[in-house]
């Protein structure tokens, strides 16, 4: 049988739940409260010329309308320490990140070939806690105002 919480009881709650509230409260403040409208349509990023890769040895990289970079991986973020899944994440957040202001109002559709990736994307949730770490890439999009999907 399951007990009723009364509202004097006090929970625990996990350090990455601790950690999402703490994204929150740092991106309310700066969020105007306001979602302008978004392009109807998914605009894929290949039309935008958004491109990212990772190689689990050489480091990370992408590509936008003539601008481009790419990092080499520190001892931290190296394979064998983090999966190849969250590198390939990792260039999409950092990609996410430089270019927000230009990708406003749009829906982006992100190409990844790591279907690991793609399934934790599309659910929003992964077993691996590295990879949900990354997920500060749904703060980069509502905090520039795009929306992002990657195809199933």
């Amino acid at each position: 049988m399951v007990q009723q919480m009364k509202l004097h009881h006090h929970i625990r709650i996990t350090a990455d739940a601790r950690e999402d509230l703490a994204r929150w409260e740092r991106f309310l403040p700066e969020w105007n409260g306001v979602a302008m409208f978004l392009d109807p349509d998914w605009t894929s990023a290949n039309t935008l010329n958004l491109f990212t890769d990772a190689s689990g040895t050489s480091g990370y990289g992408a590509y936008f309308n003539g601008s481009w970079f790419r990092g080499s991986w520190l001892p931290h973020q190296q394979l064998g320490v983090r999966s190849i899944q969250w590198q390939e994440l990792f260039a999409i957040v950092a990609a996410a990140k430089a270019w927000g202001p230009s990708l406003a109002k749009r829906c982006v559709r992100f190409h990844c070939d790591n279907q690991a990736i793609v399934y934790a994307w599309s659910g929003q949730s992964s077993k691996d806690v590295a990879i949900m770490k990354l997920r500060e890439l749904f703060f980069t999009a509502a905090n520039h105002n795009f929306s992002v999907h990657t195809p199933g």
